[in-house]
């Protein structure tokens, strides 16, 4: 019978002994498990159930009472509405308490404002019961009948004889709260703990004594104790800190990532003249449910019990999870700690990651690439999905004729934020400790930005991107080196309604006759210079700072910010190479419409000024048919000239009719035209798309933090931007309802978010609902965070010298 079978026997023992008989027996009798006598405490799991029963056999042996104590057995306390608390203690008091019989005396301190409780035992021969409530984080010390302890402790007068404690202010814990984000939060490391003398209690003995230990000087003169929780994993071992810093439901240094080892480290904060001998920890999921409809992950009822100072713990999947530790020292102290931490997927820069996961992101996106849907679930579950799902979603959503529901609206930033949330859980059933990555491309234009004048054609040449991505071949125009070799596009099935002529997964305006992926890094035989400047520090600076609505801010975002990114990519090649307009305009404007000839292509075809032919046979050759019988067409051509040429009126007035006809002759009649597939609507293709969107999410979380938008996200009809622009949900919206730019309406895509018991489900969700998702606070519910909101790049002289202040120091900025 669980915590049954020594409970009276235990006034014949030392209660200190670390046998099974003495501590061990008593600890696991406290967090509800028997302990045969003489066996090891061995590190395993145990259910809900079991350890319910056997906490239920512990109160029926009379020790009931530690209930009361709000933190030592909270590990089973649960919420009125049958809810558990993740390991949360009652708030704002501290109980001191003896266990008659025992001959001990019990200490628990709770923290009211982050809810971690301390916890901590020790031999005295003193007897008494009180309690107070610390108006301050601080130690707080019990009298004994030593009046040394009396007169050095800060005691009433009538503490002795069952008078009330007074907290006992220490100047070193008492500011254990620092602010992150304007919130309050408790500090990461420093949990206080009162301790007791085994020889009873003199605390002049130490007096005067001190340690620093990581950058804090903490005294120990009192005999006041704190515990030190470290939490690491590879990334942090390699230096990376304050994971989390930003997000209100976040403490920084209590974070841990699923799937990933992390090692549970606990230490005395303080000299106390004694080290920890050993501890004995209980871990557990507090949020979440088995079980559910459309789940994301998997989640556990086990306990888990690791013993040690240092354990080594993989934790399952994305949760909050309760952490209780109980320590004894070598002076027989015993010290336990009760917290949480969140378990989160961490989204960090290319760069930033270890060989082991960029290798393992990489070999992911290749499985995902050659193993379908069908067979994919056979071997990874039912979330996963074939790379050839995630094409077909985009390109039926950016290429239909009269709409593009993904770009050039409203949509972009919660249309892609929910397919990558989606891929990423496909990503996650191959290797379940995957994130996406994001790619903080101004990274790299600070890098050539005075080298290479700017010239980004240099980055593709770089030991970066060839080993990662493969280097292209300058003849062919495909992958031809590393694990994307000559990499091909699927051919679309018949059911598919979006699809080239030759058959392919790509744009009906696409006449690219290969069937491998595509990349060109040039526009039309010119470097994309010009018209496409790889984004810079000052562009997001500027993005962030300047644009003070929703609605300038998405509309922005769409294009300088991370559009060029595509377009040094993928570029656009064909016949236009060739096409001379110079006998009608000068080469400026020539330039012009030429570095933009993919949005040309794209707009007539969307116009209905231009076909392509329904279906082409491999080895034919298939060229653009311009609808010039319509009286519209050289309206429509005209319209292009100026907007992507900048050709003025003044200038295009000049032109007869016939002359616009043979410049579109010249450019695009009868052309085989194509852009690269980084730059059309079957870009998910290549394994460079899917780092390139998260980094808007992470500029938009930013912006969040340090610079709230002004007014509504959604509403149009009262924006406010100080200019007289007409408001509209999509460029397209003269043709078209603007599907998948209203707030309401649901994007394409299905994106993993948290429910309200705390397990995260599959769900289509609709732009407002997948912007409050995304957005740090209250309404957060992604399973990632990003691994920091900083830019230390961009502060030289070379990359512009922005400085993006630190989402830390909130008030420096608003």
């Amino acid at each position: 019978d669980h915590g049954r079978e020594r409970a009276g026997s235990w006034d014949d023992e030392d209660p200190m002994d670390t046998s099974s008989g003495g501590l061990r027996g008593f600890m696991r009798r406290l967090a509800g498990q028997g302990q045969d006598e003489g066996k090891p405490m061995r590190t395993h799991s145990i259910s809900k159930a079991h350890r319910s029963a056997s906490r239920d056999s512990f109160r029926g042996a009379g020790l009931g009472g530690f209930d009361g104590l709000g933190g030592f057995d909270d590990m089973g306390k649960r919420r009125s509405n049958g809810e558990r608390d993740p390991g949360r203690s009652k708030l704002g008091a501290t109980m001191v308490a003896t266990v008659v019989g025992l001959g001990v005396i019990v200490t628990v301190l709770t923290l009211g404002a982050d809810n971690h409780s301390t916890f901590s035992l020790k031999h005295s021969s003193t007897t008494a019961i009180t309690s107070s409530t610390p108006q301050s984080i601080s130690s707080t010390n019990l009298a004994t009948d030593s009046a040394s302890n009396s007169a050095s402790r800060s005691v009433d007068a009538d503490a002795g004889n069952g008078g009330s404690v007074q907290p006992h202010a220490n100047p070193t814990m008492s500011h254990a709260h620092s602010k992150t984000n304007g919130l309050s939060h408790a500090h990461p490391t420093m949990m206080h703990v009162n301790t007791h003398s085994k020889h009873g209690g003199n605390a002049n003995q130490d007096q005067g004594r001190e340690k620093k230990r990581k950058g804090s000087t903490v005294a120990s003169d009192q005999g006041s104790l704190s515990l030190l929780l470290s939490i690491s994993n590879d990334y942090t071992n390699q230096g990376e800190s304050d994971t989390g810093e930003g997000y209100s439901h976040i403490t920084v240094g209590r974070v841990v990532e699923p799937m990933r080892e992390t090692t549970l480290a606990m230490s005395l904060a303080d000299e106390s003249g004694s080290d920890l001998s050993t501890c004995y920890w209980l871990i557990e999921q507090a949020s979440g449910t088995a079980g559910v409809v459309n789940g994301a992950y998997t989640y556990s009822e086990d306990v888990v019990e690791p013993e040690g100072v240092s354990v080594a713990h993989t934790f399952a999947a994305p949760a909050t999870y309760s952490v209780s530790v109980t320590c004894t020292d070598a002076d027989s102290g015993f010290h336990t700690l009760s917290t949480s931490v969140e378990c989160v997927y961490v989204r960090r820069e290319l760069r930033d990651l270890s060989s082991a996961d960029m290798t393992s992101f990489l070999d992911t996106f290749a499985v995902m690439m050659g193993t379908s849907t069908k067979e994919g679930r056979k071997t990874y579950g039912a979330n996963y999905r074939s790379l050839d799902y995630y094409v077909r979603l985009h390109l039926k959503g950016a290429g239909s004729r009269n709409a593009d529901q993904i770009h050039d609206g409203m949509g972009v930033l919660t249309q892609h934020a929910t397919m990558t949330s989606d891929f990423e859980l496909s990503m996650q059933t191959v290797a379940p400790s995957l994130s996406v990555p994001y790619w903080d491309y101004t990274i790299d234009s600070a890098a050539f930005k005075v080298e290479d004048k700017g010239d980004a054609s240099v980055f593709f040449e770089t030991e970066f991107w060839v080993s990662n991505f493969g280097s292209t071949s300058s003849r062919k125009h495909s992958i031809d080196s590393g694990r994307f070799a000559d990499q091909q596009v699927s051919l679309a099935s018949e059911d598919d309604e979006v699809k080239s002529p030759y058959g392919f997964l790509r744009a009906p305006w696409n006449l690219n006759p290969s069937s491998s992926v595509t990349r060109f890094h040039k526009m039309c035989g010119l470097n994309p210079r010009a018209a496409y400047a790889w984004p810079t520090c000052e562009n997001h600076y500027a993005l962030t700072f300047q644009q003070k609505t929703w609605y300038d801010w998405v509309w922005t975002v769409s294009y300088l910010p991370h559009g060029p990114v595509h377009a040094w990519i993928g570029g656009m090649g064909g016949t236009c190479d060739g096409a001379d307009l110079s006998d009608w305009l000068e080469s400026s404007y020539e330039q012009k419409v030429k570095l933009n000839m993919f949005g040309v292509l794209k707009n007539m075809w969307r116009s209905e000024m231009i076909e392509m032919p329904k279906y082409c046979s491999e080895g034919s050759e298939c060229t653009v048919q311009c609808v010039k019988d319509s009286n519209k067409f050289v309206h429509k051509f005209t319209a292009q000239l100026k907007g992507f040429g900048g050709v003025p009126d003044d200038i295009m007035s000049n032109f007869t009719e016939a002359a616009i006809m043979d410049m579109a002759d010249r450019l695009l009649c009868g052309k085989q035209l194509y852009p690269g597939d980084h730059l059309e609507a079957a870009s998910p293709v290549e394994a460079s798309f899917w780092p390139i969107h998260p980094t808007l999410d992470r500029l938009y979380q930013y912006k969040t933090l340090v610079d709230p938008f002004h007014g509504t996200a959604w509403d149009v009809t009262v924006m406010d931007d100080g200019d007289d622009d007409a408001h509209k949900f999509c460029e397209l919206d003269s043709d078209s309802d603007c599907l998948g730019h209203h707030p309401g309406d649901l994007t394409v895509g299905t994106s993993v978010v948290r429910q309200s018991s705390g397990a995260y489900t599959l769900e289509t969700v609709s732009n407002a609902e997948a912007l409050a998702a995304v957005t740090p606070g209250s309404g957060y519910t992604m399973p990632y965070v990003y691994q920091n909101f900083k830019w230390a790049h961009c502060t030289s002289s070379t990359s512009g010298a922005v400085a993006f202040p630190s989402v830390g120091d909130v008030a420096a900025f608003r």
